[in-house]
């Protein structure tokens, strides 16, 4: 025999799943969704939950960027302004010693800014949440030095200087158009609705008949997402003549929709093979003790990295 006791938790159960997928879409497309229609359909361990979560999004929004790293701010904007005055000396082809005026404080401070990297992010990695893409190359400061002694062109000095700016990491707590990714998309802020879906999925997939079959629709649906996230990308930017595959990759990483792509261009290729022979020069003009130095030193490198390999084993 059935019992209608037996069949009614089950009905219960099945209407919250519908109600709920109603609300997950609502949530989806921004609507207004009343918190007492989600307080009605979700046990007291997602409300917990949720407050949790919330008071967590709240205290990330509370830190502040170290104080250790103004300087490095203040050097980055300098640097900019400089550039900005550089690039407008060389493109309007003004007086070699105009040039030679913007040119010699904007290559100090670019050292100077790499000595600021030395200084906090590689004596304390911590830091390294607070810039927006990876560090550059240690050889990367001998580039531009290295032009101004083999007499670049003031032209092609540009391009490299265009290269290394490119290069140098933004603190993601600045108000730079550059960089590649803000405070919030850094230290995965969310809002309040952001975390509303996850808990009524989580939720879901505990009321639903079919488990998998829900986690396969909850799957399809953030498929779907990232498709219109990238065709909206894409399409703006190939409507302002940027990169519109880069523009649509770079939406879905900040996302977290998908993982970052690492791709070496023709121009690292380049700087690779110049960097190559700046150092071949500068070996060139050691003394012999500098020299003995530097190979004491790569004796010791190679002996981590085939220790490095061994415990990985």
């Amino acid at each position: 025999m059935i019992f209608i006791g037996d069949i009614l938790p089950k009905l219960n159960q099945i209407t919250k799943a519908d109600s709920l997928r109603k609300r997950i879409q609502q949530l989806r497309n921004n609507e207004e969704v009343d918190a007492r229609d989600l307080n009605l359909l979700l046990e007291e361990k997602y409300k917990k939950k949720f407050l949790q979560l919330w008071n967590d999004q709240k205290n990330l929004r509370q830190i502040k960027r170290p104080e250790i790293l103004k300087p490095y701010e203040l050097i980055y904007k300098q640097i900019a302004v400089l550039v900005a005055k550089y690039e407008t000396a060389v493109l309007k082809k003004k007086t070699s010693s105009s040039i030679e005026k913007l040119r010699n404080p904007l290559i100090e401070n670019i050292n100077k800014l790499f000595t600021e990297i030395e200084n906090s992010f590689l004596k304390d990695s911590s830091l390294l949440v607070w810039i927006d893409r990876d560090l550059p190359d240690k050889n990367m400061k001998l580039l531009l030095p290295a032009a101004v002694d083999h007499g670049f062109s003031p032209e092609r000095l540009l391009s490299e200087i265009r290269y290394v700016f490119s290069n140098i990491p933004i603190l993601v707590s600045s108000t730079s158009k550059n960089k590649l990714c803000s405070q919030a998309e850094k230290f995965n802020w969310r809002t309040k609705r952001e975390i509303w879906i996850d808990i009524c999925e989580e939720a879901l997939l505990e009321y639903s008949a079919d488990p998998l079959a829900e986690l396969e629709r909850i799957l399809f649906q953030k498929e779907v997402r990232a498709a219109k996230l990238f065709i909206e990308a894409y399409f703006q930017a190939k409507d302002e003549g940027r990169d519109p595959i880069a523009a649509g990759n770079k939406i879905l990483v900040q996302r977290g929709l998908k993982a970052p792509e690492i791709k070496v261009t023709k121009r690292d290729r380049e700087i690779e093979a110049m960097e190559a022979e700046i150092l071949k020069y500068a070996e060139s003009q050691m003394s012999d003790s500098e020299r003995e130095q530097l190979e004491i030193l790569r004796e010791h490198e190679e002996n981590v990295a085939k220790m490095r390999k061994k415990l990985a084993r």
